[in-house]
């Protein structure tokens, strides 16, 4: 969002028309929760349900992250209220309170992420998927047909804005993504330690 501001409306796209497909959003946040505007979601059973959600009112924006739930509904649900609760505070927890930065692990963490597959896509899948949030929910129960936003997948020619602030992405280019390196620092960091020694 502030990195790449001429990206903003791609993120709020409730649906996308490429040739004869179309295929809707998942952030079920677009047209459920009142100034929803982004932004990714996504799902792998070892992870299980996550989401990076924002919403704007006037001139505040609110990001809400839920990682590990157990379906995308809830997944969803938690993520409003947690917007919610960001645009009903005007001081107290989110200007005093800790930040990304202070944050510290209660206990030692696990020398290895949390593998959710059994939980997430094992045996006892069909409860985890049928877990909801308590309470009454804060999404609306049904959200407007999306209207797809026919797109081209290409590199965009010269000039060619790539979505606005006003929201106005139809017709636009989506930029083709390009793999970043990564640091020759972080290569010995990224290795599973149990997997064998690759061969030269």
């Amino acid at each position: 969002m502030l990195r790449y501001p001429q990206h903003a409306a791609l993120f709020r796209i409730p649906a996308i028309a490429i040739g004869d497909k179309v295929m809707i959003s998942q952030n079920k946040l677009l047209g459920r929760y009142p100034g929803a505007d982004g932004m990714k979601t996504g799902f792998i059973c070892s992870s299980g349900f996550n989401i990076v959600a924002s919403a704007s009112r006037g001139s505040k924006r609110v990001v809400a992250v839920v990682l590990g739930q157990p379906n995308s509904e809830l997944r969803n649900e938690i993520a409003a209220r947690l917007i919610e609760t960001g645009f009903g505070e005007s001081s107290g927890f989110l200007k005093s309170g800790p930040t990304l930065e202070t944050l510290r692990p209660e206990a030692t963490p696990p020398s290895r992420p949390l593998d959710m597959k059994p939980h997430i896509c094992g045996e006892s899948r069909t409860a985890a998927r049928a877990r909801k949030a308590e309470g009454p929910p804060l999404l609306s129960a049904e959200a407007p047909p999306p209207v797809a936003v026919r797109v081209s997948i290409a590199s965009a020619p010269a000039g060619t804005a790539l979505g606005t602030e006003s929201g106005d992405a139809s017709g636009t280019y989506v930029p083709v993504p390009r793999q970043r390196p990564v640091p020759l620092s972080l290569l010995g960091t990224m290795a599973d330690p149990a997997a064998p020694p690759r061969r030269p």
